[in-house]
Order: structure tokens, then sequence, then C-alpha cells
């Protein structure tokens, strides 16, 4: 594996003839499929650079970009406070899933 550019964030590399990205600063990422009392699915509405516009998506984030911690839970709870003020009163995992299996070796853990 050949590394062709590195950032402070991410790292473009080269297995053979496949190009794709691996972060730098944190080991996986966590969704959260939050869901209220009255059956009400929790979304988040906000501004991504690469596509230049806002997306509404699931709460979300990155797993060891703070303090190191590679700790899941935590950063599926952290996430949801952070981005929407809710707290879960129980975290339980759906799936981990390639985020873009063509693009990045990255996969999102799905917790609800």
């Amino acid at each position: 594996m050949k590394t062709l550019a590195e950032g402070k964030f991410l790292r473009l590399l080269k297995r053979g003839r496949w190009e794709f990205v691996e972060r730098v600063n944190a080991s996986s990422v966590v969704a959260m499929l939050a869901v209220t009392r009255d059956d009400e699915i929790i979304l988040v509405e906000q501004y991504r650079p690469a596509v230049r516009r806002r997306v509404i998506e699931l709460p979300a984030g990155l797993v060891g970009d703070v303090d190191g911690d590679h700790d899941e839970v935590r950063a599926a709870k952290r996430e949801l406070v952070e981005e929407t003020g809710y707290r879960a009163r129980r975290v339980e995992p759906l799936v981990s899933i390639p985020s873009s299996a063509g693009l990045t070796d990255e996969t999102t853990v799905l917790y609800r």
C-alpha cells in the first residue's frame, strides 16, 4: 500500500490500482437512529462543505477524535447530545456498514 497524500484529517492511499481514503484522526464513525417516545426519528440538518449545501442526516460523529476515546457507545451518546440536545435512555447496536465502500475503508456503526 502506498500513501499518495495526507492532510490533517484524511490520507489518500493506493493499493494495487485502487485509490481510497482513510481517516487520520478517528477509528470509526457512529450514527444514532434516535427514536422519541412518540415514535419520531430525530434528524439533524447541517452544512457539509464537500457537497456545498445543507443536508438532513442522522446524528453522527467520529470515534477516537475526542481525547483518544475509542468507545463507540460513548461517542454515539455524545454526538446525540451535541447535535440534538436529546439524551439516550438506552443504546443498542444495530449494524456496522461501510460508509462508502468505493471511496473509503471507513465503517459506520448504527445505534438505536
